[in-house]
């Protein structure tokens, strides 16, 4: 599946791959929080099949996703588990 780009990412036709829009705008949201991880980096650790050096701030980009979804659903922090 092509991203914003034009290019196409292994694994991006999982749900919360970052190629697609709402993953798209979950890694902008991680980004803007200070993430550094490329989307597909971010789409392979959401899928279970990569490593993230910044557990947190994606756990803190889900768990706005999903106020923002009106679902009550907060991810934890490394610390809190």
């Amino acid at each position: 599946m092509p991203n914003r780009r034009g290019c196409s990412t292994p694994g991006a036709s999982s749900p919360g791959s970052p190629t697609t829009t709402s993953g798209w705008d979950l890694w902008l949201a991680y980004f803007a929080l200070g993430g550094a991880a490329l989307p597909e980096e971010l789409g392979r650790y959401l899928a279970g099949t990569g490593p993230l050096g910044d557990h947190d701030v994606a756990a803190h980009a889900l768990s706005e996703r999903f106020v923002d979804l009106d679902l009550d659903h907060p991810v934890p922090y490394l610390a809190d588990g």
